[in-house]
């Protein structure tokens, strides 16, 4: 995907799952900033990627870089990705960027965020967290948790199986069954 070299994404949170999308975005090329409540593990979760895209000579140059969460009201990315449990049933009024999209939605411009960047949540309940609906309340693309889900049970479903995974039906019963609850 040479069309996500020098990107900039940043992270949210220091986990399992902002690993995983630290790897990829690194692995194309892209500067990652990881904010976390604890620097002291984003900047280890940072080094373990500096490290591995120094060695990999064959790939892009990526970035990765750990800054303080108080920072993360001044990102200018291209993509933010939630990697916390912020916004999660049943505390489904908060968000790790409260008032981060006011400039956005108050005067239609992208400010810093020219253009205004793709938001994407790995939370799945609720389907649209209340950073998602920020987000596009001032005209971002958003992407629910949910989507990462049916993606992930996509590729076991093609492993196991050899056929292409029905990522409507999925979708379908990834959604009601979280609407019945």
């Amino acid at each position: 995907r040479a069309e996500l070299a020098g990107l900039r994404v940043a992270v949210i949170g220091a986990g399992g799952a902002a690993r995983a999308i630290v790897a990829g975005f690194a692995h194309y090329g892209c500067t990652v900033v990881i904010y976390n409540r604890t620097l002291d593990k984003a900047a280890a979760l940072a080094d373990a990627f500096q490290t591995q895209t120094r060695d990999q000579a064959a790939q892009p140059t990526a970035k990765v870089l750990a800054v303080p969460m108080e920072k993360l009201c001044d990102t200018c990315a291209h993509v933010i990705i939630n990697c916390t449990p912020i916004g999660m049933h049943p505390h489904t009024d908060a968000t790790p960027m409260p008032h981060a999209f006011d400039e956005l939605k108050t005067d239609g411009r992208a400010g810093k965020r020219n253009p205004a960047p793709v938001v994407f949540d790995t939370i799945y309940n609720p389907i649209e967290t209340k950073l998602l609906r920020d987000a596009a309340e001032a005209g971002c693309i958003t992407i629910p948790g949910t989507e990462m889900f049916v993606r992930q049970g996509a590729a076991q479903f093609e492993l196991w199986t050899g056929k292409p995974a029905p990522l409507d039906v999925f979708r379908e019963v990834l959604t009601s069954h979280l609407a019945a609850k």
